[in-house]
């Protein structure tokens, strides 16, 4: 290769100094970018790999619906999102459910009735029994912290579950704490927070919810129970 063309390929592969400093800031932005967006992808693996799509859809769903309406059409979803729900429960809202595994700790019967703003936390087993009621943002945990040291008094989670037996009325904002059980017929009456068993069939009130009186136990107090429209025409046709 002679002198002109050595002087040639020279002049091609030198660069002038704002130039050469141009490409390292590209080259350090494209590898921050890259940095950034890997450690995005990654965090976002984390969070969402636990997540059943279907579930979230039909999430989504159900908040679109509005409160006091399409009842049926609520029940409907919550139970193809796996939940274990009696037949007839009347949903006003929709409650919010949390809780890993909440779809196999959380069983709901007959004929119960959930108002507006309920929060059910299925951390571990929770049981509604048949033709219970729950007030407006009634809180029932299943899930707490253990009291640690001074230097962080929420210690380590610890999980108890919950019974609430046939027939119990949660007063609106009653909070009922884990590891209790609610007494078949037993009333809590509004703000209340249950930290102890109630027994069957008593008025519990208070901060902490202390029994106030025992309830008849008479079945011609007992309200009537909503009929579904098949078992309703049934009796017409046997009353004929």
């Amino acid at each position: 290769m002679n002198r002109v063309s050595r002087w040639m390929c020279g002049q091609a592969g030198t660069r002038s100094a704002p130039e050469r400093t141009a490409s390292s800031w590209r080259r350090a932005v494209t590898q921050a970018l890259q940095g950034w967006v890997g450690r995005f992808v990654g965090a976002m693996r984390e969070e969402i790999g636990g997540i059943d799509i279907r579930v979230l859809v039909l999430s989504q769903l159900l908040n679109m619906l509005p409160d006091e309406s399409f009842q049926r059409i609520r029940l409907r979803l919550i139970r193809l999102q796996g939940y274990n729900v009696g037949d007839e429960v009347w949903l006003i809202g929709t409650p919010r459910i949390a809780g890993r595994d909440a779809r196999r700790h959380l069983r709901i019967g007959r004929r119960s009735a959930f108002n507006v703003g309920v929060f059910l936390d299925a951390s571990t087993d929770l049981i509604i029994g048949e033709d219970v009621a729950l007030g407006h943002d009634v809180m029932v945990l299943t899930n707490t912290h253990e009291l640690g040291p001074s230097t962080h008094r929420a210690g380590r989670l610890r999980a108890g579950p919950v019974h609430i037996g046939d027939g119990a009325w949660l007063g609106a904002r009653s909070v009922v704490l884990p590891g209790v059980k609610v007494g078949a017929g037993a009333v809590v009456a509004a703000g209340a927070v249950v930290t102890a068993d109630v027994p069957p069939d008593t008025l519990v009130a208070g901060i902490p919810a202390l029994v106030k009186r025992a309830l008849p136990v008479d079945e011609r107090l007992r309200l009537p129970r909503r009929e579904s429209a098949a078992g309703s025409a049934k009796r017409a046709a046997t009353d004929r």
